[in-house]
């Protein structure tokens, strides 16, 4: 049964749907808690309530809303699953806590200085309960210099490099902005040295960034920490890379600006306008304000409705998708990849980053790899060959269909 949404970004969305974006709202005051009472009784189905709370990684949310509101309206079975999966989630977040220090401490010891990102130094910073959010790998930044060296240090403590594509070690150090590590025992993390590709707006100055780290503590160990305003950015940025297709991330923005009501907005425009991203800026604020009534001061509201493409991208947050049980990242669609980059301000901007993302989408489909050694055995002396090897196999295998993506978009880039 469909119910009018309060909201300005959605249409119409179910009493169910309606009920979980009133239990992640941050301000919990009295209007809030009142309307969970009034939705509550209404739910006709509360395994979707659960699932859809857990694929936007909103369980913890979705708990303490219905706790602390309306307790004696959830089935008592629902509120002791819950309860347990919460439970569960903080002794992960205790743990992980734990292994992130002792890696930072270990980079440290061998003149590494890296930053953690997201996990548990998010969830400390914005949410003050390692229970309350959910994530499932460790993040940390460390400076592009150190690449090698961090790679080195992980791999000797048992950590192993995992590739999602085929590109050399090489090519991923210059064109991906992150590497995937995984330990024997399923822990993964990411290493980043930048936000997001080079193919979307946000050419971050790392070395500013870096000067404006805040000392906080994790575990009663200190650690640098990024400054709220640099943190917004990236946020934003980072929602908008996935088309913010996930609830907890548009949580994370709304979170931010509840903790910390001195933030610089000034600072913040400042940056976001040297760096081409207002826009996402801008669109992520929306989507906290309208999902999830996150507190804006007056005048960046009335620059978020003034804002045209923030207008424009309304179309992004497609009920459907949003609320469907299957998972759905679109961070490397077709829709994705035209949408960040028609975030760039200007024809000779646009171009370049489509420019960098055919770079990009180059190192994923043209380095060799063992099917094309399958393929044709060469020589050792010979190797070189199979840059030549590999097109040949691509286009005898699948036809047309690598160069596919970049028919659609230039297609789309000239109607529009």
């Amino acid at each position: 049964m469909l119910a009018s949404s309060p909201n300005a970004l959605l249409t119409e969305i179910s009493t169910e749907v309606e009920l979980l974006l009133s239990c992640t709202c941050v301000a919990s005051d009295h209007q809030i808690t009142q309307k969970i009472r009034e939705l509550t009784p209404k739910v006709k189905d509360w395994e979707y309530v659960a699932a859809l709370a857990d694929r936007h990684r909103v369980v913890p949310l979705l708990y303490t809303s219905l706790r602390h509101s309306c307790p004696d309206l959830v089935p008592v079975e629902l509120l002791a699953d819950l309860n347990d999966f919460v439970r569960a989630i903080a002794m992960h977040n205790l743990a992980m806590t734990t292994e992130l220090v002792s890696i930072l401490t270990l980079l440290k010891n061998e003149g590494v200085t890296a930053i953690p990102y997201k996990g548990p130094v998010l969830t400390k910073t914005l949410y003050g309960d390692p229970a309350l959010r959910q994530y499932g790998d460790l993040d940390i930044i460390i400076r592009h210099q150190d690449q090698r060296r961090t790679i080195d240090i992980l791999e000797a403590v048992g950590f192993s490099l995992h590739s999602e594509v085929n590109a050399s070690l090489d090519s991923q150090l210059k064109y991906e902005y992150h590497l995937h590590f995984r330990r024997e025992d399923n822990l993964i993390l990411e290493v980043h040295w930048g936000f997001a590709y080079e193919f979307i707006p946000f050419p971050v100055d790392f070395e500013q960034v870096w000067e404006r780290l805040e000392p906080t503590s994790l575990a009663g160990v200190k650690v640098l920490n990024l400054a709220p305003e640099d943190l917004l950015l990236i946020l934003c940025v980072h929602g908008f890379k996935h088309l913010w297709s996930r609830l907890s991330w548009v949580c994370d923005v709304a979170q931010l600006l509840y903790t910390h009501p001195e933030l610089n907005w000034g600072t913040v425009f400042e940056q976001a306008r040297t760096l081409g991203c207002e826009h996402i800026l801008l669109f992520g604020l929306r989507v906290a304000r309208d999902l999830l009534q996150a507190n804006i001061p007056q005048e960046i509201d009335q620059l978020i409705d003034l804002n045209p493409a923030s207008q424009a991208l309304s179309h992004l947050l497609d009920p459907v998708k949003l609320f469907s049980l299957e998972a759905y990242d679109p961070v490397a669609t077709d829709e994705a990849i035209l949408t960040h980059i028609s975030m760039a301000s200007g024809w000779s901007s646009k171009l370049r980053y489509y420019y960098l993302y055919f770079l990009y989408y180059l190192i994923r489909v043209i380095p060799p790899s063992e099917k094309d050694q399958e393929f044709l055995k060469l020589p050792r002396f010979l190797t070189m060959l199979y840059y030549i090897v590999r097109p040949i196999r691509l286009l005898t295998t699948f036809g047309l269909q690598p160069i596919t993506p970049f028919k659609r978009m230039l297609k789309k880039l000239f109607v529009l």
